[in-house]
């Protein structure tokens, strides 16, 4: 069939990792600019790296409700400030796995109505909770209050068990307000090829990650 516009894909500009620029119809005709945005393909090398460390961490991802890759300073900057987030429940409490890569920083925020508790599952953690800084290694846990300004980072790659109330958006205040001015859908991009992958993870009890 041949092109009606040189603004549409051909087989030619199609490969593996693409994600669409918006819903599209039963079919439409896919833009372009879908095959033209290099931040986002280029995340499929992350994708490889963050299956490596949860692969020798002997920890499986499947059964997420969401896998997306955060990046508050935008994709170019992920490796440097960003975080990968699988959500694995979301009910009256939450449970997400969150993978951060060697060098990786998630960056200063505080939560308005959750309360959180980590525990590391891989790796080592350095975390500041109002200023305080801890690091963190295999098994430990610690617990962040609402209101608590933290942030969180790893020069080894860290895995990560986080347990909370039920999450709703906006509930994030971020100490830089250039991230506070952003839609999610700006510091969020949705990774789904994640969701075929096999999660091993024992869940926990809330009595075994008490919240209060």
């Amino acid at each position: 069939m041949p092109v009606k516009n040189s603004s549409h894909m051909t087989t030619q500009d199609w490969r593996e990792g693409l994600l669409a620029d918006k819903d599209y119809i039963a079919l439409e005709e896919l833009s372009l600019s879908v095959a033209t945005q290099p931040e986002v393909f280029s995340l499929n090398k992350y994708r490889t790296q963050i299956l490596k460390i949860t692969d020798d961490a002997g920890i499986n991802i499947t059964n997420a409700l969401k896998a997306e890759f955060s990046h508050h300073e935008g994709l170019s900057r992920f490796d440097c400030i960003g975080a990968t987030l699988f959500t694995i429940q979301n009910s009256s409490r939450c449970k997400k796995i969150i993978v951060l890569l060697p060098g990786q920083l998630h960056p200063s925020h505080q939560h308005l109505e959750r309360d959180e508790v980590f525990k590391v599952l891989h790796g080592t953690l350095n975390i500041s909770l109002n200023g305080v800084l801890h690091q963190l290694v295999k098994n430990e846990i610690i617990k962040i209050p609402k209101g608590t300004w933290h942030d969180f980072s790893t020069t080894t790659g860290v895995i990560i068990e986080e347990w909370t109330s039920h999450y709703k958006a906006g509930d994030s205040i971020y100490s830089n307000p250039q991230i506070n001015s952003l839609q999610t859908s700006e510091r969020k991009t949705p990774f789904f090829e994640f969701q075929e992958i096999t999660h091993n993870v024992r869940p926990k009890t809330e009595m075994e990650l008490p919240l209060a």
